[in-house]
């Protein structure tokens, strides 16, 4: 700024006794003898001998109006550069008022570009400095093309993120509709992945077994009371496995015949086909029922979903009739946790004989069965969880089936009674 303030004083002076010298020609001769001196010295900040090619000689031959035209001429030129001095001066006292305080200046970089242009007419100017660009201004311009870059990629990343986020939603759709597909995997252990011929003619010869088991267990102490009346449930240990058992024992005011429609008509239903998003019925006969299902059940904190087959058979032992139940079940997803390699098996019977007690008249109904959940080691938790579910489903049944049972025992009481007249139940 004070390079341009020194010049445009210089310039001010030079215009100033360039005007007076027209008046007086003999000042005017000694007036361009002090000019051209003042810019030819060593000691002037504006210098312009090293940029010329030769000195310029004051031609005091020339005829008066030359030497006057000339001087306009002079005049006009400083006058032009005056203005341009004094345009940037004022872009610069500009600057200086809107910089902040504190701010540290720094002086750009300056580059000469322009040759020094001369003539015989015309002292020689230094030529105007161009301004390079700052060293930040790069800087600036690389990080914005790459915070360019960066944000397009981004954008891009997220559509793909998107994109593989509905294919897999739509994939894990897929595989939940699988459900029933999925028991056809090979699994360690068999059963429910046997054919339905095998499991079942399995299950019909377990019922059979079970018929060997009947006296032992009414022999127990729970039993030896025939006119007791109770229902218990509880956890038995079997070696290193827990069993789920519920045992019962009733006198109920009907005929043994009606009792024993009722309780085969009840057992061996195809009802819960209503509440299965898979049933299959494999055999039914008067004394063999056999069923396949898939079941989804939802409530308050719990929701699971099975798979499994159960085979119920009547027999007639003695004066007794018997229904016994074999049944696998296999869990595939309990609470949100996919289950695998679990599978559970239930046995139970329903004894139906005459009640021969004297203090008591009715039908003799005595029940007992058993739940145990095998799995691999790795699955020892959710078989300890699926074990605890079984009390919540047993309630879940009883309270479900219990006014089913009972509409069904009058009506059987009633067929086997109408041909009398009455009913005779109590």
């Amino acid at each position: 700024m004070i390079t341009i303030s020194a010049a445009y004083a210089v310039f001010r002076g030079l215009a100033n006794h360039s005007a007076r010298r027209s008046n007086n020609n003999v000042s005017l001769t000694l007036q361009q003898h002090h000019m051209s001196e003042s810019l030819y010295s060593t000691e002037s900040p504006f210098n312009v001998s090293a940029f010329t090619e030769e000195p310029m000689s004051v031609e005091t031959h020339q005829p008066k109006k030359k030497r006057i035209r000339r001087v306009k001429q002079e005049l006009d030129y400083l006058r032009r550069e005056s203005k341009k001095l004094e345009d940037e001066l004022a872009q610069l006292h500009t600057i200086q008022a809107n910089r902040p305080a504190g701010a540290i200046s720094f002086r750009p970089r300056v580059t000469q570009t322009e040759k020094v242009t001369t003539s015989r007419e015309y002292c020689a100017i230094a030529p105007r400095l161009r301004q390079k660009p700052s060293m930040w201004q790069a800087i600036a311009e690389r990080q914005s093309r790459e915070r360019g870059r960066v944000l397009a990629r981004n954008m891009e990343l997220r559509a793909q993120l998107e994109t593989e986020y509905k294919l897999g939603k739509q994939l894990i759709q897929l595989l939940d509709r699988q459900i029933y597909a999925k028991a056809l995997i090979q699994e360690k252990r068999h059963g429910l992945l046997w054919g339905h011929a095998d499991v079942f003619k399995q299950q019909l010869q377990q019922s059979e077994n079970t018929l060997l088991e009947v006296k032992r267990v009414l022999q127990g102490p729970p039993f030896r009371d025939p006119t007791a009346c109770f229902l218990d449930t509880f956890i038995e240990k079997n070696g290193d496995k827990e069993v789920f058992v519920v045992q019962s024992n009733a006198t109920l005011p009907f005929g043994t015949q009606a009792t024993a429609s009722a309780l085969w008509k009840v057992l061996s239903t195809d009802q819960i086909k209503n509440y299965c998003y898979h049933h299959q019925i494999a055999q039914k006969s008067d004394t063999i029922v056999a069923q396949s299902f898939g079941i989804r059940f939802k409530e308050n904190t719990v929701d699971a979903d099975f798979r499994g087959k159960y085979t119920f058979s009547r027999f007639t032992d003695g004066d007794c009739i018997v229904i016994v139940w074999v049944g696998a079940c296999e869990p595939i997803e309990l609470n949100g946790i996919k289950c695998r390699d679990i599978q559970s098996q239930t046995t139970g019977w329903v004894q139906i004989s005459e009640q021969r007690s004297e203090e008591m008249k009715g039908t003799l109904v005595r029940s007992y069965s058993r739940l145990s959940v095998d799995s691999g080691d790795d699955e020892k938790p959710q078989s300890g969880a699926l074990l605890g579910l079984a009390q919540f489903f047993h309630d879940k049944f009883m309270a479900t089936h219990y006014s089913v049972l009972e509409k069904s025992l009058i009506e059987e009481d009633w067929k086997m009674n109408s041909g009398w007249g009455g009913s005779q139940s109590v």
